[in-house]
């Protein structure tokens, strides 16, 4: 089982101005989404809440057989305002303090956390700020599963610049895979080269695999053996909400379905992992707000 961790909230996306629709939404929500559409069995460990958003989530995860691995909370859910740019590019601005999807503590994580687990995926809001971030970065520290990290960097979110970076030292170093964006190493590291950065924190903590991704350019794969490089499908783009999240989706999908999780895949394998999650996170930006393809959705468009 594949399991998924971060924040869970309810995306009200505009399309026109002043004119907002309410989806399912929160990065790592819609990677459990995309996974499981992609046919993997999926398992979210951040609680959901008991309102009726929460029952939304609820009945939306039953529907695509995502386990709900974590007790529902009476916190309510979180909400996301989801506004664009003339480009479509879009910005978030979020209130989730005392939310459900922030209401954990170590033991009861630890105790839910599946055993027969193949791989771990922590990002987002979830490690950005306060007692949760600390949490969930704790953790990491405990299980021994692969781990995907994938910071999805919010700045406006991240109060203690210092503390969020010496938390993703902290997690890098149980780390599998690494996946960054441009405009993530641009923030964090804003006076580096991405491809230099990414080579450094791997060889730093060791992280196996690093993955760089460059929007509608493409993304490139890094090992200890090589690295290769996929560019992004040319489609025409309804919306890129949810595009990085159904990319990390697909890569881990891929790794899993290859039997490859967890080991250092040849580069044949990157190169395969990257085509089919370039062309996972294209079609989710023909389609309105985070909505995945399926495997053979994805299989249908290489053909």
């Amino acid at each position: 089982m594949l399991v998924i961790a971060g924040e869970t909230i309810v995306d009200m996306i505009e399309f026109k101005p002043n004119c907002f629709e309410a989806f399912t939404g929160g990065g790592p929500y819609n990677v459990a989404k995309a996974s499981a559409k992609m046919g993997v069995s999926t398992g979210y460990i951040s609680p959901i809440s008991t309102d009726s958003f929460g029952d939304k989530f609820d009945t939306e995860m039953k529907a695509l057989g995502i386990k709900a691995v974590s007790p529902r909370s009476k916190q309510p859910s979180g909400l996301a305002v989801v506004e664009k740019d003339a480009t479509g590019h879009p910005s978030y601005s979020f209130y989730r303090e005392s939310a459900a999807d922030r209401d954990i503590d170590i033991e009861t994580l630890k105790a839910s956390f599946p055993n027969d687990a193949s791989a771990f995926y922590i990002g987002g809001l979830g490690l950005a700020d306060g007692h949760d971030a600390a949490t969930w970065a704790s953790l990491v520290s405990e299980i021994s599963c692969p781990i995907f990290i994938d910071p999805n960097i919010r700045p406006t979110f991240i109060k203690d610049r210092e503390s969020y970076l010496a938390r993703l030292d902290q997690v890098y170093t149980k780390s599998y895979i690494v996946k960054l964006s441009d405009e993530d190493i641009a923030w964090i590291a804003p006076d580096s080269d991405p491809h230099t950065y990414m080579l450094d924190i791997m060889q730093k903590f060791g992280v196996k695999i690093g993955l760089l991704t460059a929007g509608s350019q493409g993304a490139t794969a890094i090992t200890s053996e090589g690295e290769r490089f996929v560019k992004a499908p040319k489609v025409n783009v309804i919306d890129t909400v949810g595009a990085g999240d159904c990319f990390s989706a697909a890569s881990l999908s891929f790794l899993i379905d290859a039997g490859v999780i967890g080991e250092l895949p040849s580069l044949d394998q990157l190169e395969e992992m990257l085509e089919y999650a370039t062309i996972a996170a294209a079609i989710n930006c023909t389609r309105a707000g985070a909505n995945a393809p399926t495997d053979a959705e994805i299989k249908a468009f290489k053909k």
